[in-house]
């Protein structure tokens, strides 16, 4: 039978289904995203304690709602798992509780473009692995993809994209007559006609 691997410690070992949602639907996981949290799991196991508020005796999730999910899934599916690490959190209310929960949430550093290049190089880890496992906010895959590595693609068809530009071509000629000032117009056909020659239809 498969075993959810343990690769952390923490001050207390709570069972899953004993650690109790706190967030409610505050964030919600995408289906690929649900994916890759779950890649990553697989791969490297659950690898961060669980932060818990303990109110009237309840283990209440304060940060690690969805690895919660996605190991209460695998139970389900018949997955085995020891109970989880957990680390507890002071709290003098519920209040004081949910603002730990909106500051766990918050995204404070953000991660550029040229810098996650860097790391990603030096610890040697493809982008292929690191496409399928993670999810970094603001960060647009594709073209960081396109543009850091050159036999990078995927699923995303440009052509496809560009035909259905094309088929809104009336539409959108219209809004850049409209927004864009005469004087800037030749400009305008110039860089984009060199990407989607049909564009030039906009004089």
């Amino acid at each position: 039978m498969p075993r959810v691997k343990i690769t952390c410690s923490g001050e207390l070992l709570v069972p899953a289904n004993d650690l109790i949602d706190f967030q409610g639907s505050l964030k919600n996981l995408s289906d690929e995203n649900y994916r890759k949290l779950r890649n990553s799991i697989e791969t490297h196991g659950f690898a961060s304690p669980v932060l818990i508020w303990k109110n009237d005796g309840k283990s209440m999730i304060l940060d690690g709602h969805q690895r919660l999910r996605v190991v209460k899934t695998m139970i389900a599916e018949g997955y085995e798992c020891d109970p989880l690490p957990v680390c507890v959190v002071e709290a003098d209310s519920e209040y004081q509780a949910k603002n730990l929960v909106l500051s766990f949430v918050s995204q404070y550093g953000r991660v550029e473009d040229q810098g996650l290049y860097e790391f990603l190089t030096n610890s040697e880890i493809s982008f292929d692995d690191f496409s399928n496992m993670f999810d970094i906010p603001n960060l647009n895959m594709d073209y960081f993809g396109a543009n850091f590595y050159k036999d990078w693609s995927n699923d995303f068809d440009a052509k496809e994209n560009i035909d259905d530009i094309e088929e809104n071509l009336d539409g959108i000629i219209s809004v850049l007559k409209i927004s864009c000032p005469q004087e800037k117009k030749p400009d305008l056909i110039e860089a984009i006609a060199e990407i989607l020659p049909s564009w030039a239809k906009i004089e």
